[in-house]
């Protein structure tokens, strides 16, 4: 059975020098319109996720609202506190933990380990750069997340915030 895989890096958020502490940093005003040209993009290509999972950074779960809200539909928000700044193996851990009956899956996280999860995920040798708000879309066939591991996923699509 096809799964399919968005890893999707949260859009731009307000620089690390400002008042707060970088888990609560905020989409800026360019971010959010970023963030909402992006969900545009996967509206058209009909890439409406079965779930969302994501970090529990603000700049995430915005980021993540406004996937939701722009598809117009109900889609799940998983929010997992471990995923933030996590390291590839750790993305990997997390997206083996979901329901197998989820066919199309998103993750929404940060760099640099979500970089290096979706290079060590992709099949074939890619050199992927995911500035912010930049999306991959992966396939591959399995009947469970849990049998997904480095080197197996097709690189479909890859999409940044320039088109």
């Amino acid at each position: 059975m096809k799964k399919e895989l968005i890893v999707m890096r949260h859009a731009k958020a307000a620089r690390i020098n400002w008042d707060g502490d970088d888990f609560s940093r905020p989409l800026t005003s360019r971010g959010l319109i970023d963030a909402e040209n992006q969900a545009m993009a996967l509206k058209r290509l009909g890439k409406a996720p079965d779930l969302i999972l994501l970090s529990a950074a603000a700049r995430t779960v915005e980021t993540a609202q406004i996937v939701q809200k722009t598809l117009g539909t109900t889609i799940p928000l998983e929010i997992e506190e471990n995923l933030y700044l996590a390291s590839s193996n750790h993305y990997m851990h997390f997206v083996q933990r979901v329901s197998p009956d989820v066919q199309r899956l998103m993750l929404i996280g940060h760099n640099p380990g979500l970089e290096y999860f979706c290079n060590a995920l992709a099949r074939d040798k890619q050199n992927i750069f995911l500035g912010t708000s930049t999306f991959v879309c992966f396939e591959w066939m399995g009947d469970s997340w849990e049998d997904l591991t480095f080197n197996s996923a097709e690189v479909k699509l890859v999409l940044d915030k320039k088109g």
